[in-house]
C-alpha cells in the first residue's frame, strides 16, 4: 500500500436490483445501478461529499439545503468527474478504509464506477473496518459497532430516505415519478448526502480506536474477498436434474406412505 493518509470512504446507490435478495456482485453488474453519492475525507480531514452529476441537474436548493442543515465543513463536488484528490489518491494504490468494504469495491468497480469513469479499487488497498471490528468479537452492524465502541454515534436518522430513494417507487396520483430525484424531492437527497456523511465520521471513528488487521489477518480477509469475488462454479443443468429426481422420490414416498397406512 502507498504511504499517506487513509482514505475514509462510503457511497449510496440506486438501482432496480434488489441488494438483499441477489447478492452484491449481481447488484454492482446490473444496468440500473448507479452511484447517488460518495463521501469521503483524507485522516482527520474534512469530510467532501461528491454528488456525480453535472450541476445543472440538480437544483441550487439541494446544495443550499446540504450546506445549511449539515455540519458540512467540506467541499461538495457536483460534477460528473471523479474529484481530482479523490482520483489521484486511489490511481497511487492509497490506502482505502470503508465499512463492509466489499461492496464500495464491487460497486465502484462495477457498472455504477464504470459509467463515471471511477479508478479501479484494488484489492490490496483495501481495509475494512467490518472485518476490525469482527476481529475483536464485536457487532458488526456500522451503528452497533459505534455503540459498543464509545466513538461516533452513527445517526440514523435519514436511514428511511436513504432506503427510500435507493430503489425504485410505486408512483402515485400525485406523483407520478417511479423514483426519487433531487427534483422531485430535493430535502430528501439532502439527508441522503447528510448520512452518507456522517457513515464516513462513524467509520472513520472505528478505524481510528481499533488496530488494523494483523498481517496475516489482512492476508485472510484478502483470500476470503477473492475467493467471493471468483465465486464457484456450478453445474446448473445437473443441478435441474437432481431437483426433478429429489420431487419425483418424494411422490414415491408419499404413495408408499399412504400405503402403509391405509389411508384410500
Amino acid at each position: 500500500m502507498a504511504e499517506g493518509p487513509k482514505l475514509h470512504l462510503d457511497i449510496e446507490t440506486y438501482s432496480e436490483a434488489p441488494l438483499k435478495k441477489c447478492g452484491v456482485d449481481v447488484y454492482a453488474a446490473h444496468p440500473s445501478t448507479e452511484l447517488l453519492c460518495a463521501s469521503y475525507a483524507f485522516g482527520d480531514g474534512p469530510v467532501h461529499c461528491w454528488i456525480p452529476h453535472d450541476i445543472f441537474d440538480i437544483p441550487d436548493e439541494v446544495y443550499d439545503g446540504l450546506r445549511e442543515k449539515m455540519d458540512f465543513h467540506g467541499e461538495i463536488h457536483a460534477t460528473r468527474e471523479v474529484p481530482d484528490d479523490l482520483r489521484a489518491h486511489i490511481e497511487a494504490g492509497g490506502i482505502v478504509s470503508a465499512h463492509n468494504a466489499r461492496f464500495e469495491r464491487t460497486v465502484l468497480n462495477g457498472t455504477a464506477g464504470k459509467r463515471l469513469n471511477f479508478p479501479t479499487l484494488k484489492l490490496s488497498q483495501m481495509v475494512c473496518t467490518m472485518a476490525k471490528v469482527a476481529a475483536h468479537s464485536l457487532p458488526q452492524a456500522l451503528g452497533q459497532a459505534a455503540s459498543a465502541l464509545g466513538t461516533y454515534a452513527k445517526n440514523e436518522q435519514f436511514k428511511p430516505w436513504m432506503l427510500a430513494v435507493s430503489k425504485p417507487r410505486n408512483p402515485t396520483k400525485d406523483n407520478p415519478d417511479t423514483r426519487w430525484t433531487p427534483q422531485n424531492d430535493g430535502e430528501r437527497f439532502v439527508g441522503l448526502y447528510d448520512y452518507c456523511n456522517d457513515d464516513v465520521k462513524a467509520e472513520r471513528a472505528i478505524d481510528k480506536r481499533i488496530p488494523d488487521l494483523s498481517p496475516f489477518e489482512q492476508q485472510v480477509w484478502m483470500l476470503d474477498q477473492k475467493i467471493n469475488d471468483r465465486g464457484m462454479l456450478g453445474d446448473l443443468e445437473n443441478v435441474d436434474h437432481a431437483l426433478k429426481l429429489i420431487d419425483e422420490y418424494k411422490r414415491l414416498l408419499e404413495i408408499r406412505c399412504i400405503e402403509i397406512c391405509g389411508i384410500k
